[in-house]
């Protein structure tokens, strides 16, 4: 970052030398404007860096009162009273944590416009705290029910009280953010206006000044604003440029992430995050030789052009990295991933850049190897990659695509409830497992067209099973967090259920855990909406990311779906997954959901699995997916006898 600063300062200082010497009214003049400028931006940055400050310290508070609400169900549940000591000890020390959150906000809010909602909040959490004393002192004796009563009477009024608060002011401070990012550049425009005005006067400083502007604008439009580094613009018109050259055989492409960044993000926070991609580009920056380039390529990735000489080298320098995080004492060590790829002469920047992305994700899949090199026999990966991106279309106006159905069974009947609608893709006559497709479609944002066409393709089944007098079950359609982007995601799932005229107690969308990461404002809303049509909503893969409880606590959903790896841990005899697991399910009914398992495959997971409450289950112990013609033979026998 301090790199592009300095760029953008020589430049600037080239212009006004140019100008000065042609003309000491222009110098003046941009003296002038330079000034109002850096003044103007100067006070809203600093309105901007005040309430992002208050904004990360609700976000922050709001994270430790999911936290302290865990503890709690956990001390209502807990199955051993000696448990509980050391349940409380924990809650204690989140809430002084909170309340020096607490107070720190007070003093940022103290004075301003907005400290009547500072009031609001605080009154909020201290009757929250007061009356989590009155529930452990009932549940410490014992007294389950009452603690739950006060639970269910009055804390929840206080939480939903904070959190209304909070999202109000959250609210306010983001328009206020943006409001202070409009008057910057509405100023910058201005100044534009008037600078040219200016230049104007001396034709031959002003011709200087807009070439030299000119390459100012292109240093930024290649410019990553975050780390200051290159971006993937930059990067490939570098590439190209030595394509034309010859020069490109003489490169490694070189394709590097952090790893476990989002643990990073999630334990320190997104400002700490952003940190550690600063310093990371930094470090990258100051390995790299003349003539060679390095870029971001978006989140914690990063893609360089080294010279092959250089590569060893290169390489060593990423070895026993260490970043300061933000309030923290000691240093941090960052590990890193690389892929690798020796150019050819007749390689493109893009098949560059394809190859080392190949390989960084066989390194990912290899824990055991941080550095990855292309071999040949990737190339087939590369080949299949783009042979389902050229295809897809052509797939789907074909209806070259299947939907399957994976049965939901009551395990107390051993009788059929409910589905999933799974697809897969029948290529050159053979089934193409979901795995070789799915996550590339995701990749490349082309996964949205084909959840439309499974939804559309369950309504049009289940319409014609009513018309020929059939039972359908309800069943889930699975939608990618990547919907969430497009304000009209609701409108296009309620216009394909409508255009059918299925009712809406048959659907069910189904939506991963991770959903919530990038925008839970947008996963808020179409929840709400869908619900408000009658149409289910369910949270697949819940237990295998950061965001759990917060989406049991923000999500309305209807149910809940433990992921298969619970299943996986209970095998190894764990008392400890057991217990986890009867936990999770109660929580989960204690907060009106829904739960059901996946991954059932034995007698003694269902027996498991019913003596802590789930009694809803999925897995080849019943069926797997089934072709739409098998599937309506189990809705007509949908009692599965003596499996289980």
């Amino acid at each position: 970052m301090k790199n592009f600063q300095n760029r953008k300062k020589q430049m600037s200082l080239r212009v006004a030398v140019i100008t000065l010497l042609s003309a000491l009214l222009c110098v003046a003049g941009l003296f002038k404007l330079r000034f109002n400028t850096q003044a103007i931006s100067k006070s809203y940055l600093s309105v901007i860096d005040e309430d992002y400050a208050n904004v990360r310290c609700m976000h922050q508070i709001s994270h430790l009162m999911c936290e302290h609400q865990m503890l709690v169900f956990s001390h209502l549940l807990a199955e051993d009273p000696e448990s509980r000591p050391r349940l409380e000890e924990s809650a204690s020390e989140i809430e002084g944590r909170i309340r020096e959150q607490l107070a720190s906000f007070g003093e940022s809010m103290k004075n301003s416009e907005y400290e009547s909602y500072y009031h609001e909040i605080y009154g909020g959490l201290i009757g929250y705290f007061k009356n989590v004393e009155v529930i452990l002192s009932f549940s410490r004796k014992g007294e389950t029910a009452t603690a739950s009563y006060y639970m269910n009477s009055s804390l929840k009024e206080y939480i939903s009280g904070v959190d209304d608060s909070m999202d109000r002011l959250d609210q306010i401070l983001e328009g206020d953010m943006e409001a202070a990012r409009n008057k910057i550049e509405e100023r910058t425009r201005a100044n534009n206006r008037e600078s040219v005005a200016i230049l104007a006067v001396m034709i031959a400083a002003a011709a200087a000044s807009v070439i030299l502007c000119t390459r100012i604008s292109e240093d930024a439009a290649g410019t990553d604003l975050l780390t200051g580094m290159a971006n993937v613009d930059r990067f490939k018109k570098y590439g190209e440029g030595l394509e034309k050259n010859g020069r490109i055989g003489q490169y490694s492409g070189v394709a590097v992430s952090i790893r476990n960044f989002r643990f990073i993000n999630q334990e320190y926070g997104s400002k700490a995050g952003d940190s550690v991609l600063q310093q990371f580009a930094g470090i990258l920056t100051a390995a790299l030789s003349p003539g060679e380039i390095a870029a971001r390529n978006g989140a914690d990735n990063y893609i360089l052009l080294i010279k092959k000489d250089n590569v060893r080298d290169f390489l060593g320098k990423l070895k026993n990295v260490e970043v300061v995080l933000p309030g923290v004492e000691e240093k941090h060590r960052l590990d890193s991933r690389c892929g690798i790829y020796d150019a050819r002469d007749d390689d493109t920047v893009s098949s560059i850049v394809e190859a080392c992305v190949m390989a960084l994700a066989e390194a990912r899949k290899n824990n055991m190897a941080d550095q990855m090199w292309f071999l040949q026999d990737m190339q087939g990966k590369i080949l299949e990659r783009r042979e389902v991106l050229n295809r897809y279309t052509a797939a789907l106006n074909k209806e070259d695509f299947q939907v399957y159905y994976q049965p939901k069974v009551d395990m107390r009947s051993n009788t059929l409830c409910g589905s999933e609608a799974l697809v897969r893709w029948i290529r050159d006559g053979k089934v193409v497992p979901p795995m070789d497709f799915i996550p590339i479609l995701e990749e490349e944002g082309r996964i949205v067209q084909l959840d439309y066409y499974v939804l559309e393709h369950v309504c049009r089944d289940i319409k014609g099973w009513l018309d020929a007098g059939m039972k359908p079950v309800k069943t889930s359609s699975n939608f990618s967090k990547l919907h969430l982007r497009d304000e009209g995601f609701a409108d296009k799932v309620l216009n394909i259920i409508k255009r059918y005229g299925v009712d809406g107690k048959y659907i069910e969308v189904e939506l991963t855990e991770s959903s919530g990461y990038e925008d839970p404002e947008a996963l808020e809303s179409f929840v709400a909406r869908m619900r408000s049509e009658g149409i289910s909503i369910s949270i697949d893969d819940f237990g295998t990311g950061y965001s759990s409880l917060s989406m049991l606590k923000d999500v309305d959903a209807d149910v809940v779906k433990l992921d298969r790896s619970f299943l996986t841990g209970l095998e190894r005899s764990n008392d400890l997954t057991s217990r986890l697991i009867a936990n999770v399910v109660q929580m989960i009914k204690d907060l009106n959901r829904s739960v059901i398992c996946e991954g059932v495959e034995t007698r003694e997971q269902v027996d498991f699995l019913k003596g802590v409450g789930c009694f809803i289950g999925q897995g080849f112990l019943y069926d797997r997916p089934l072709p739409k013609k098998d599937y309506e033979e189990r809705l007509k026998s949908p009692v599965y006898g003596t499996v289980a």
